[in-house]
């Protein structure tokens, strides 16, 4: 080990840490466990990592439709501007 050290050039907050998966406690039913383990053993990957899988792809796929909503919600708002416009 060295007696002294140059960090004249070093960044704060040069870190960056990657995020990481949490442990939890969550009670599933026999049923639901066995249909994870057995979807699971068909892409070769544990339960854990299948159910998530699913859920991440799940919520992709619900801020898709959250953002496809809102789009349609402006483009009715104006059509409706326009027709307001177009009656006047």
């Amino acid at each position: 080990m060295k007696s002294n050290y140059n960090f004249s050039k070093g960044k704060r907050g040069a870190l960056v840490l990657k995020e990481t998966k949490r442990a939890i406690s969550v009670r599933l039913d026999p049923k639901a466990i066995l249909w994870l383990q057995e979807k699971a053993d068909e892409y070769g990957i544990g339960y854990q990592s299948f159910l998530n899988d699913f859920l991440i792809e799940q919520w992709e796929k619900d801020q898709v439709s959250n953002i496809s909503a809102i789009e349609d919600l402006q483009l009715m708002e104006k059509t409706i501007k326009r027709l307001k416009k177009a009656i006047k």
